[in-house]
């Protein structure tokens, strides 16, 4: 899936202001297991010019607001070599790490993702970054 310029958006009928959904892997925050769940990526509700917010429920038909990260401040974090060799390439290849901060650089949490292929993780992270305020938008 490509990020949804208003043409795209509406050959794939997806609301307008959201720019992507679908299918990752989670990693819970307190206990370390992995979940499908369903994203949408869209402009902040509150304030569309502080970036976008990430949404993810338990099944794209089910909207039960499993949580939501703001993504001004937030940022994406590549695998290093270490990663890379620890891991297998092709697990570094599809992971998606956001670390996410609040309005004073502070740090909140990690959220581990992981997508269905490569391709698929490399769309992803772009448009995250699309949300992502001009000093975040780079990988760390």
């Amino acid at each position: 899936m490509k990020i949804a310029t208003p043409e795209i958006q509406d050959s794939m009928k997806l609301p307008k202001g959201i720019d992507r959904s679908g299918y990752l892997i989670k990693e819970g925050q307190y206990i370390k297991s992995w979940l499908k769940r369903y994203m949408i990526l869209e402009a902040d509700p509150k304030d569309k010019d502080k970036g976008g917010v990430l949404i993810y429920h338990t099944d794209k038909d089910v909207q039960d607001n499993k949580g939501l990260v703001h993504l001004a401040y937030s940022s994406i974090k590549e695998p290093s070599d270490d990663d890379k060799k620890k891991n297998n390439k092709e697990a570094s290849d599809i992971a998606i790490t956001l670390i996410i901060r609040d309005q004073e650089s502070k740090l909140i949490r990690y959220l581990n993702m992981k997508a269905e292929s490569k391709e698929d993780a490399e769309e992803w992270k772009e448009a995250l970054r699309t949300w992502m305020l001009d000093s975040t938008k780079q990988s760390i």
